[in-house]
């Protein structure tokens, strides 16, 4: 202590309290050091302010919903919902978009920030970690969500190099059971918040549709699932877009899926389609091929048509203002 006292009995270091009904800091008795600055430690000690409590950890490493809705709350974010079955390539992309953002190698964008920059680092764990010549069999985790009845999402800032605009982007990083469930029996309720998205993309494996014993399948399987989609939707559906995955294996003919584009077009939707390659084993097509472009479509997103004060007095409840966000 820096503090003694001529009483041999004292205890103010133990209680506080002086035996003989004195201030403690001010008390005779007291004997102060040469480096002592008068100030009673464990009185003082006693006056700081405990912690409510230890920080921890939010349970998950995504956004929840609540934590997308308060973000979308605050400033404009494109929602873009991606289904598709497993092993579609949908955890795969997310992953080519976090690595190439981080070498700073994604054509068009620069990284900006991101709200769920740990769930970007686990789902891109396993791409990140291999020998060079020995890759492993597959290069993303299967997702697994958290909670069955609500989604995870993972969330990218970007900033377009031409023109420097900033774009906000949320995508859920859904199990491929929840697309296998909507198709097979139509649980759509965990689904709901697609009906807010700016776009959907409905993701296929190119090889299953270039496998004649395995396309007709695929492709009937597909057109279950945009005729659940477009069952959400009261009205207008946002965009749907046909991702094709492995393009670093195959190269698709358009004939290929053309029936999944005429079902489409039966349902009143316009289904665009793209090809990515993910990751590559080819020397002629780099990873991250057609990603770019297919970011491209998000940012250029525009916002529907939708009349703000409809004369016909319809007292729907279609929410239609939701359209009006980014205006």
């Amino acid at each position: 202590m820096a503090n003694g006292c001529k009483e041999k009995d004292c205890t103010v270091a133990q209680t506080g309290v002086c035996l003989l009904n004195n201030d403690p800091k001010s008390c005779p008795q007291r004997i102060a050091s040469e480096n002592s600055s008068g100030v009673d430690v464990v009185n003082e000690l006693e006056d700081l302010a405990k912690p409510p409590q230890n920080p921890t950890f939010p349970a998950t490493l995504s956004l929840s919903l609540a934590d997308a809705n308060s973000l979308m709350a605050g400033q404009y974010c494109h929602l873009v919902g991606i289904l598709g079955p497993p092993d579609a390539g949908k955890t795969a992309l997310l992953v080519c978009v976090y690595l190439l953002l981080a070498a700073d190698k994604l054509a068009g964008f620069e990284f900006r920030n991101s709200r769920s920059l740990r769930a970007l680092e686990e789902v891109s764990r396993g791409a990140r970690r291999w020998k060079v010549g020995d890759p492993p069999g597959t290069l993303t985790q299967h997702t697994e969500a958290p909670d069955e009845r609500t989604a995870g999402f993972l969330h990218f800032r970007l900033a377009q190099r031409e023109g420097g605009d900033v774009v906000d982007i949320l995508f859920p990083d859904l199990p491929g059971e929840w697309s296998t469930s909507l198709i097979d029996l139509n649980v759509s309720g965990r689904l709901d918040f697609l009906r807010s998205a700016d776009a959907i993309w409905i993701m296929l494996d190119g090889l299953e549709l270039s496998d004649q014993s395995k396309r007709h399948t695929a492709l009937h399987r597909a057109s279950l699932l945009l005729q659940r989609v477009r069952a959400l939707f009261v009205n207008d559906v946002p965009p749907l877009r046909l991702v094709i995955s492995r393009l670093d294996k195959i190269q698709l003919a358009p004939q290929k899926y053309q029936t999944l584009v005429e079902e489409a077009r039966r349902l009143g939707i316009v289904l665009s389609v793209s090809e990515i390659a993910s990751f590559s084993d080819s020397d002629t097509i780099k990873p991250g091929a057609g990603i770019p472009n297919l970011l491209a479509t998000v940012s250029e997103q525009t916002v529907l048509n939708v009349e703000s004060w409809p004369a016909t007095g319809d007292a729907s409840n279609d929410r239609q203002m939701l359209r009006f966000r980014k205006r």
